[in-house]
């Protein structure tokens, strides 16, 4: 999940895993920092020990998430903005936040079925093969 902090979003680099009513449970850290998350266990003795783990995005969800923050979308869109940057997946209705990236990487699909359509055809010619 990402989040949003001093107006941009962000991916998390920790996760926290601790036990609660004997359940293992694994969140993300987000803006509110891993000091909060050590109160957290102290404050509340029935969750435990906790572990932090580092989480590494891959370099395609840091790109989806630098186009993101370039269209300035602000706080309040979270599971829109989090399915797109870490599953490239958009909604399925028209009027969205990520319509211009969407419609951006539709524009090079078609493009790219264009290119190979044209290579294929290229090659029938010149080899008498029909592909």
């Amino acid at each position: 999940m990402v989040y949003y902090n001093e107006n941009e979003w962000n991916i998390p680099t920790l996760q926290v895993t601790y036990k609660e009513n004997g359940k293992t449970v694994v969140k993300t850290v987000g803006s509110e920092g891993k000091e909060w998350w050590i109160e957290f266990a102290e404050k509340w003795t029935d969750v435990g020990k906790i572990k932090f783990d580092e989480i590494t995005p891959t370099d395609i969800q840091i790109k989806r998430l630098t186009e993101v923050n370039g269209l300035g979308i602000g706080d309040g869109f979270s599971e829109l903005i989090t399915n797109y940057v870490m599953e490239n997946q958009f909604p399925d209705n028209l009027t969205h936040k990520l319509r211009e990236i969407q419609i951006e990487k539709e524009k090079g699909t078609v493009q790219h079925e264009i290119n190979l359509r044209a290579d294929v055809d290229y090659l029938s010619i010149m080899t008498g093969v029909e592909l």
